[in-house]
């Protein structure tokens, strides 16, 4: 949890408890129990710019944008210079439909803040809707140069580069997302359509095989497997069996919970949750954001992947 100005007064320090099991609660996925608890933090002591936070946190994870923005405006007049709470809005307001205030905020976030890894992978994300590939391309490098271990930005990039044909770029990002991220089943999945596409189908077998080991109900997996079994072309996807799109994959993994893993930061809502990520400092704490879709949804292969979340 990325926590704003430090308490200011003998009151605050009074509050200090209900403040920690507040974000606790925060933390537990509660957020209407969250909700209440920072509500009465505020009422004991109104300067609080993390009671404003995390009950902005909460309406988040509640779905109530609008009101999610109302206490990020309040948390940032009472700590202008805390990225971490521009961050945050840029997500309530991307999830309230307002992508341009979104991409303000996280503009801001990076200025005030250029090594905060988080809102940059939140602005790639978004310059990916935009069609902006390049753009998103190069905040998801300076994201990772900043944080190697960001599962979000891993993702996404793995999925951008696969969009672009870079699968051997692809294969690499998603290698590096396992070493993080063991039990993320979608890496596995991810990795291995890469590596079919490479011609590299025992390489591809053994990922689908560690994708099913980790969810055994990934349809995705199940189907290249039994399709790459048939081929008697080594090294090729049979005749008749063609690479998936992401739209097939998708498709055929629908209702599976996809396996979790992510490290991205957290504490906010929404979900690029990424990220948790995200995320999503960057890569901490916990994604409040429900779900876990990609939000890049034209981008590569993978099904709904949980690192694919806005990152706080």
């Amino acid at each position: 949890m990325i926590l704003a100005a430090p308490l200011p007064d003998a009151r605050a320090q009074d509050a200090v408890g209900e403040l920690k099991a507040a974000q606790a609660l925060l933390a537990s996925g509660n957020f209407k129990a969250a909700f209440d608890a920072f509500t009465k933090v505020i009422a004991q002591v109104p300067q609080q710019s993390q009671a404003y936070q995390g009950r902005g946190q909460a309406r988040a994870g509640l779905k109530d944008f609008a009101a999610a923005i109302q206490d990020y405006d309040q948390a940032i007049t009472l700590s202008p210079k805390t990225a971490a709470l521009f961050n945050l809005r840029g997500i309530a307001k991307k999830d309230n439909g307002d992508s341009l205030g979104a991409m303000i905020d996280y503009n801001h976030a990076i200025a005030l803040d250029p090594r905060y890894s988080a809102p940059l992978s939140n602005r790639a994300a978004l310059r990916v809707k935009k069609g902006d590939l390049d753009g998103a391309m190069a905040d998801y490098d300076h994201a990772l140069a900043i944080a190697p271990k960001n599962t979000f930005a891993l993702s996404a990039r793995g999925n951008l580069k696969a969009s672009r044909g870079d699968n051997a770029g692809a294969a690499a990002d998603f290698t590096s997302l396992i070493e993080v991220s063991p039990k993320n089943a979608n890496a596995f999945l991810n990795r291995g359509l890469a590596r079919e596409k490479l011609g590299n189908t025992v390489g591809a077998l053994e990922d689908f095989r560690g994708c099913l080991a980790l969810d055994p109900k990934m349809a995705a997996a199940k189907t290249r497997i039994a399709a790459l079994e048939r081929s008697s072309v080594p090294g090729t996807s049979p005749v008749g069996q063609p690479i998936p799109s992401r739209k097939e994959v998708s498709s055929a993994g629908a209702g599976v919970t996809p396996a979790t893993g992510s490290s991205g930061p957290t504490g906010s809502t929404s979900g690029l949750k990424p990220v948790a990520q995200k995320s999503s400092g960057p890569v901490q704490a916990f994604d409040s954001s429900s779900g876990s879709r990609v939000l890049a949804p034209f981008t590569g292969y993978a099904v709904s992947d949980p690192c694919a979340q806005p990152q706080t």
